[in-house]
């Protein structure tokens, strides 16, 4: 059985990898212990993140890890171009272990969310340090709410669907790219669990398009 997919642009914000961060973004990767300061707005993939105040990508002097932080009671707004849509963003905490506290103008977020964490398979490892907003909107504004500490996030994870791009229920197979399997628990394959599977196929024209099937 399938499931109807839809065809969705991934802007995959990885702030934990320093040639990320210098080859994708062409941001200076910090040294060791230090916050080297960004010029907002910065943009990957047909997605551009803006902040009221000035961020930073800081290493942690322990771990050599990178990630990017948001200033105490800042607000900061991840927006498309006019005409697409975003319709989920997963918020990403591998190692850092600053209490969210966020709100979203639109849409539904979730300050802990268990499915976020199940499916970049790391469970049990700052589970409760994932957010996850779904909605439908050209624009979101995120606010840090914490009057106390710093927003810091691993990676940011943006889904879109472009214009002109609607929901299909057929695939021409000579416009596929590549095609990945992954099951519930967020595990790769170059083939098919047995059981449910959410099958991403990556499109010529950069587009991905997801679909639920059981085997």
């Amino acid at each position: 059985m399938t499931m109807q997919a839809w065809a969705q642009t991934e802007a995959y914000f990885n702030f934990l990898s320093g040639p990320f961060i210098k080859n994708e973004l062409g941001l200076t990767v910090p040294a060791d212990g230090k916050r080297t300061m960004l010029t907002a707005p910065f943009s990957y993939n047909g997605v551009t993140i803006t902040t009221d105040a000035t961020a930073s990508i800081y290493c942690d002097d322990d771990e050599g890890d990178l990630c990017l932080f948001i200033p105490k009671k800042t607000s900061y707004t991840i927006a498309v171009e006019e005409g697409n849509v975003i319709n989920r963003v997963e918020f990403i905490r591998w190692t850092h272990n600053y209490t969210n506290r966020t709100s979203v103008d639109v849409g539904d977020y979730v300050d802990i969310s268990d499915e976020v964490a199940a499916k970049y398979n790391f469970a049990g490892n700052n589970i409760n340090k994932c957010g996850l907003w779904t909605g439908s909107a050209q624009q979101i504004t995120v606010t840090n709410t914490n009057a106390s500490n710093a927003l810091c996030y691993d990676a940011i994870v943006v889904y879109y669907e472009p214009s002109g791009k609607t929901a299909i229920n057929g695939i021409n197979a000579d416009n596929v790219k590549a095609t990945r399997y992954y099951n519930l628990q967020g595990v790769e394959s170059a083939v098919p669990f047995q059981g449910v599977n959410i099958v991403v196929k990556e499109m010529t024209d950069g587009s991905k398009v997801a679909t639920k099937v059981v085997k």
